[in-house]
């Protein structure tokens, strides 16, 4: 029996009010040709659009194609403009025996960014955590990305509001767009079979939209930006940006002496069976279990419950499934959004067709 249950419903039935409302124009405003909105301040225009904006609570900055603008308003940012929303209660009680080093909530990235996985339920789990002194996040990934913009949204979110709580990954596939996520990650672990990487541009949601040169600019942009985060964490950016961006180049190989090297591209006379991996100019690196191992990334049997033990935490805990309700939560709403979108559509189509 949970006594904050229905209070923690109640509260998240509100935060997705709150992420998927917004009547009042507060900044500068966006207005993008196939209807999105984007409000905030404007620092970059010409042949893009530059814009700080908060995009359903999340504060991100944006790189826009100028021909895919319809229309720019200027309008001066309101006092508390970037302030997230409220969290909600906490939806399990306080065990006075617990340690709160070792609670933790598991967040799943299942599925496409988008269309399954959305900023609003990165930033609503974070918010929680922040609120309840919950020091632990585990991302269970299983995806190949998507939406590009909102990957970017989600690296900005874990970038700018992740102070205090340690971030964990748990692989099972991450390709493209989905990368955002582990390179900001304290521990990266790969389950058994599971494997990481880029993936080809022209499937991502992005690329339905707009020119292949405007997606490799804010690709780009992205993969510096993480490349920047993982080499803090003491992680090779060479291979973070080739990952992400298809324009890098990056190899793996042995020396004469058994060492492993590291540079752009695989010295001439360097026998084939000593090249661990290499990728070229419009490819994208991916890397299946035993080579992410020789990267540093390592091989994990288990699930969320099961990172504790790595972690040395013997009273790792997890602190309810507000992390799986939320992210279900939001894809729930984004579904029924679209049905009732292409009601509209059908609708018209048969109104024209009588």
């Amino acid at each position: 029996m949970r006594p904050f249950l229905s209070a923690g419903y109640l509260s998240l039935i509100g935060l997705f009010v709150l992420a998927f409302t917004t009547d009042v124009s507060l900044g500068d405003v966006v207005l993008m040709k196939d209807g999105r909105r984007f409000e905030g301040t404007i620092i970059l225009e010409n042949t893009v659009v530059r814009i700080d904006a908060m995009v359903a609570g999340i504060r991100a900055t944006l790189t826009l194609p100028k021909d895919q603008v319809k229309s720019i308003e200027k309008n001066a940012v309101a006092k508390g403009f970037y302030d997230p929303p409220p969290p909600p209660p906490r939806f399990s009680l306080r065990d006075p025996l617990e340690d709160p080093d070792a609670i933790y909530i598991e967040v799943p990235i299942v599925g496409v960014f988008g269309k399954d996985v959305f900023a609003q339920g990165v930033q609503g789990a974070i918010t929680y955590a922040k609120r309840h002194d919950i020091r632990h996040i585990v991302f269970t990934i299983d995806s190949t990305g998507g939406n590009l913009a909102e990957a970017a949204m989600i690296f900005h979110t874990l970038d700018r509001g992740t102070e205090g709580i340690h971030l964990h990954a748990i692989i099972k596939k991450c390709y493209g767009d989905a990368m955002a996520i582990p390179v900001l990650c304290e521990t990266v672990n790969l389950a058994p079979g599971g494997s990481l990487g880029g993936l080809d541009r022209s499937i991502t949601e992005i690329s339905k939209k707009y020119k292949p040169e405007d997606e490799q600019v804010v690709r780009s942009e992205i993969a510096i930006k993480i490349a920047e985060r993982a080499a803090l964490r003491g992680r090779d950016p060479r291979a973070i940006k080739a990952l992400i961006d298809p324009l890098v180049t990056f190899a793996v190989w042995k020396d004469k002496d058994g060492q492993q090297k590291r540079g752009l591209t695989v010295p001439a006379d360097t026998p084939k069976e000593n090249i661990i991996l290499q990728v070229g100019n419009n490819e994208v690196l991916k890397l299946n279990s035993d080579q992410a191992a020789q990267l540093g990334i390592p091989k994990f049997s288990g699930v969320a419950k099961d990172l504790g033990k790595v972690l040395e935490l013997t009273k790792w805990k997890l602190e309810s499934d507000y992390g799986a309700k939320i992210m279900a939560g939001f894809a729930t709403k984004h579904a029924k959004n679209e049905y009732a979108a292409q009601a509209v559509i059908d609708s018209h189509i048969k109104s024209n067709i009588s």
